[in-house]
């Protein structure tokens, strides 16, 4: 059996009160909210993902996740997703909530998975969408010149 668990080790830091770095530990962690713990432990996720992708630079750079920044507020989840951004790693994820409409990213393509279930139907179908970094539209018009940005920094569950 591989046990690739010992290959590296992390330690995860943070700015103290003073300035100071302190190393994080259990009883830091379980001390912070929902969203600090998911930013704390985001952050480094995606810092290692970067520096093993810069070892293959021909490599896809992907990561995904499920149900991405669960009780992180809109704004840090613009700022984890420019954390993203920056590191040039592409993200995909699943939620029924999250379209990831944030003016700190450019783009990204977003599948609507649509079921027929209330009708008694059994298919599954997607509708494409498509955030410009200023404006959420269907694919199908992604050619159009944005008339106006859209406000807020994320849309509710459906367009």
């Amino acid at each position: 059996m591989l046990d690739y668990r010992r290959w590296h080790r992390f330690v995860v830091q943070m700015r103290g009160p003073g300035g100071e770095w302190v190393t994080v530990t259990r009883r830091q962690h379980g001390a912070k909210s929902g969203g600090e713990k998911a930013i704390v432990l985001h952050l480094p996720l995606f810092a290692a993902a970067a520096a093993h992708y810069r070892a293959a630079p021909s490599a896809p750079r992907l990561i995904l996740l499920d149900e991405v920044f669960i009780g992180v507020d809109q704004v840090n989840r613009g700022q984890l997703l420019d954390v993203l951004a920056a590191f040039d790693l592409d993200l995909m994820l699943t939620s029924d909530q999250e379209w990831c409409t944030y003016p700190e990213l450019d783009g990204i393509a977003i599948h609507q998975m649509i079921t027929g279930a209330e009708d008694g139907d059994d298919a599954v179908t997607t509708a494409r969408f498509v955030w410009t970094g200023t404006r959420l539209r269907p694919a199908d018009a992604e050619d159009e010149p944005d008339p106006e940005p859209d406000r807020g920094p994320d849309r509710p569950a459906g367009p």
